[in-house]
């Protein structure tokens, strides 16, 4: 199993090193290089993840630092007197 820094590293000299995907991005090739030493930012994971797949690289949203979406149900409103009161002679 990869860590995270490992598979950034992998993952941009399999696009082409820190220079061509910074082009790619429109990013500077120093913070390119950086998230090879560490690891890749959320936000890279939409634009990276396609051009990973085209290369037959899998590109799991955990190695972007991506977290699961958790839902929660919305909080219920309290009803007023008012209306409490409406729906009982209702």
């Amino acid at each position: 199993m990869q860590t995270k820094a490992e598979y950034a590293h992998m993952a941009v000299h399999a696009l082409g090193g820190p220079t061509l995907v910074g082009k790619m991005l429109g990013l500077d090739q120093r913070v390119i290089s950086n998230w090879c030493a560490r690891v890749f930012p959320p936000d890279v994971y939409a634009p990276l993840a396609p051009l990973l797949t085209a290369r037959g690289i899998t590109a799991p949203p955990g190695m972007f630092g991506q977290r699961a979406l958790i839902i929660t149900k919305p909080k219920r409103q309290r009803r007023t007197k008012q209306e409490l009161q409406h729906a009982s002679t209702g």
